[in-house]
């Protein structure tokens, strides 16, 4: 697999393969699933490959990252989690309705970084998955954009959770599968506590430090920006050019300080090598 091409940033994935930069085997798969331009059977025929032909090893333990003895194993055991839950999405179950929303530009003040796009939804509830993908990929074919399908199940038990259970799943324009989520207490989908822990606490806690040349200007920084996203379950790296002037990256990054309460940490690396 060429592993560069998970790279989201155009700037960051031809840096990095002109450097011939050598990614380990968690770093690669970590690639993998930060990707938004791979679909989900992508992904998944990728870290297939990582287990086949790379040697195994282990995912050290550090924030929001409990530590595995073995990637191969916490591979297996993601993307069985993944289809397990792609499974429960797609049946009919009683007191189970889906809603779809699209990806659209918006005319209203934007939130950073999102350039006026924005979900939008409230069309209306379906009964069934199958009618539901329907009408969202007539809506996303006549605006051309991305859309995702939400299964909510509805509780009306005396005793029901303040939670709102419910599985999203993301398509591209195409109607492909993205990426799949969950919204829970978790014990609504029966998951033990080590099944929460390849969920919760595998990916969403890396972060690689990758170190670039001093560039001759001291006024010059390459910009890269690392931000971490926990509840979007996304690493975004954000780069606008290969330089940027210090002025200019303090008014991003004062900007980026008033990005939406889904954006929990945010880490800025600027990581100069002489």
């Amino acid at each position: 697999m060429d592993a560069y091409e998970f790279i989201n940033s155009k700037d960051v994935r031809e840096y990095l393969a002109g450097q011939n930069y050598q990614l380990t085997p968690v770093q690669r798969a970590f690639l993998v699933w930060q990707s938004k331009r791979h679909t989900l059977e992508q992904k998944h025929a990728a870290w297939n490959d990582i287990i086949n032909t790379l040697p195994d090893c282990d995912v050290p333990e550090r924030i929001n990252c409990k530590g595995w003895a073995s990637l191969h194993s916490m591979l297996q055991r993601y993307m069985a989690l993944e289809q397990r839950f792609l499974s429960r999405f797609h049946s009919d179950e009683h007191g189970a309705v889906y809603e779809y929303e699209a990806w659209e530009r918006v005319h209203v003040q934007s939130v950073p970084g999102e350039n006026g796009y924005r979900w939008n939804g409230g069309f209306r509830l379906f009964r069934t998955y199958d009618t539901c993908y329907q009408r969202a990929r007539e809506y996303a074919k006549e605006e051309n954009c991305r859309f995702r399908i939400i299964k909510r199940h509805i509780d009306t038990s005396p005793n029901a959770s303040n939670y709102d259970p419910s599985i999203t799943v993301d398509y591209d324009e195409s109607g492909h599968i993205m990426d799949v989520s969950l919204y829970d207490n978790y014990n609504f989908f029966s998951l033990s506590e080590e099944e929460q822990a390849v969920w919760n606490e595998s990916f969403t806690g890396m972060w690689f430090d990758i170190f670039i040349h001093k560039p001759p200007c001291p006024d010059i920084l390459p910009a890269f920006f690392i931000i971490y996203c926990r509840l979007t379950k996304n690493v975004l790296i954000l780069e606008k050019s290969s330089r940027i002037h210090r002025k200019s990256l303090q008014n991003t990054a004062c900007n980026l300080k008033r990005c939406r309460s889904d954006i929990s940490v945010a880490v800025f690396k600027f990581l100069i090598a002489g």
